[in-house]
């Protein structure tokens, strides 16, 4: 599986961020999230790790899931020898990427690899289709709710089944304490912006940056 392994300088001992990128789980990759792990590198001062995860439909759930869980316990028991701190992991996801970022913090926890730290970006959490937001923003924003969400969810799940795992919905994972720290990061005219803050408030870890 590709990795591309970002550097903010040449000393060691930084944090390590495991970056998951968006896209539906059926698009995206290492280079078209080049210019956020740079920006990550360099501004959280720490060691980027872009995971090019398997994708949909040719890869269904959970591969994703795996690749992503993998990619961290391989980076927690190789950390020193890339020059980073075990001690110190974060992951990192936007949309479908903050999915597999909230799913790997839970997977970490259930298997004894303690993270320190879990950014979701406007992640999806839930098949949520009542919600304020997923009512009011489905539709005429840029994240439509049928293109490409829900294309994307038929091409990613294997069938009906996987709508009730929590390894693709973390929202109704029954234990959701000692996770790692989390950032929760919402936008307002965003269909998933409701499950984001329900994922948030029930972790009991949520900082509210709403933004337009």
């Amino acid at each position: 599986m590709p990795i591309r392994i970002y550097y903010p300088d040449d000393k060691r001992g930084h944090p390590i961020v495991l970056h998951f990128h968006g896209g539906a789980w059926i698009l995206g990759s290492i280079e078209t999230e080049d210019s956020v792990s740079r920006i990550l590198a360099n501004s959280c001062n720490c060691i980027v790790i872009s995971v090019d995860y398997r994708l949909a439909p040719e890869h269904k759930f959970p591969a994703a899931v795996t690749d992503c869980f993998d990619s961290t316990k391989w980076a927690y028991e190789n950390a020193e020898n890339i020059g980073g701190d075990k001690n110190r992991i974060a992951v990192f996801g936007i949309s479908a990427g903050g999915n597999l970022a909230a799913v790997t913090s839970i997977l970490s926890r259930d298997r004894g690899m303690k993270l320190r730290a879990q950014a979701l970006v406007v992640p999806f959490v839930y098949l949520d289709l009542a919600s304020r937001s997923m009512t009011e923003y489905r539709k005429g924003y840029f994240l439509d709710i049928n293109v490409p969400v829900d294309y994307g969810i038929r091409m990613y799940i294997r069938d009906e089944k996987d709508i009730l795992n929590p390894m693709f919905v973390p929202l109704i994972t029954e234990d959701l304490s000692n996770l790692p720290q989390a950032i929760v990061v919402t936008a307002e005219f965003d269909p998933l912006r409701d499950q984001g803050e329900a994922y948030a408030s029930i972790s009991g870890k949520f900082l509210d940056l709403n933004f337009i």
